[in-house]
């Protein structure tokens, strides 16, 4: 039986009346973060995160403007570039967070690296630290043979999330003036801003 006119409206309002989800694009510099991001499960929100490999921080904001402006990525709402401070020099680290800005891309950025916001979650570390310390023996006293491809790494420290976000607020408080003192900045990390945004779409 043919549908009447009147139910052929009332079916195409339902459908106008359906909320378009809000999308972000997270550009990361390697896999460990791709892996965290996505495995955030967003009910009410669209996510793509990218990997880019390596080079320095400039590289890496150019690699994400060229992204951005693709097909395939130049939809989304809202846009994010996260880095590490790694070998980048001041000079670097400012001329990433400028072309991210140039380009509307929010920054987020670790010292001396993005598995400090994991290491966060079990403890405040406030000692000045390197990469290579940072994953392996801190991040292993309480991760049993962490490795930056480990898997399941957002599930099993999803119920540590609240101490990871006073840990950071608490080093960022360590450094007045945080945003001009990136470079210095050891240790630090604004991944909790990201984090928070994106825990509203659970």
């Amino acid at each position: 039986m043919s549908k009447k006119p009147w139910e052929n409206n009332y079916n195409r309002r339902l459908v106008r009346k359906q909320p378009r989800k809000d999308s972000f694009c997270i550009f990361t510099e390697g896999e460990t973060e791709a892996l965290y991001f996505n495995a955030f499960h967003l009910s009410s929100a669209r996510i793509r995160c990218i990997g880019l490999g390596g080079g320095n921080a400039p590289y890496l904001a150019k690699e994400a403007v060229c992204k951005k402006k693709t097909e395939q990525y130049r939809n989304f709402d809202k846009y994010y570039l996260v880095f590490d401070c790694d070998a980048n020099s001041a000079d670097e680290i400012r001329e990433a967070i400028q072309i991210a800005k140039k380009h509307r891309m929010e920054w987020i950025f670790s010292n001396p690296c993005f598995e400090l916001w994991f290491l966060l979650h079990y403890a405040l570390h406030e000692t000045e630290t390197d990469a290579h310390s940072l994953k392996g023996r801190l991040l292993c006293q309480h991760i049993d043979q962490y490795h930056e491809t480990m898997p399941g790494i957002y599930e099993r420290l999803l119920e540590l999330q609240p101490n990871a976000f006073r840990n950071a607020q608490k080093l960022l408080e360590n450094w007045e003036n945080w945003q001009n003192r990136l470079h210095q900045a050891n240790p630090s990390t604004n991944v909790s801003e990201l984090v928070e945004h994106m825990n509203r779409f659970l």
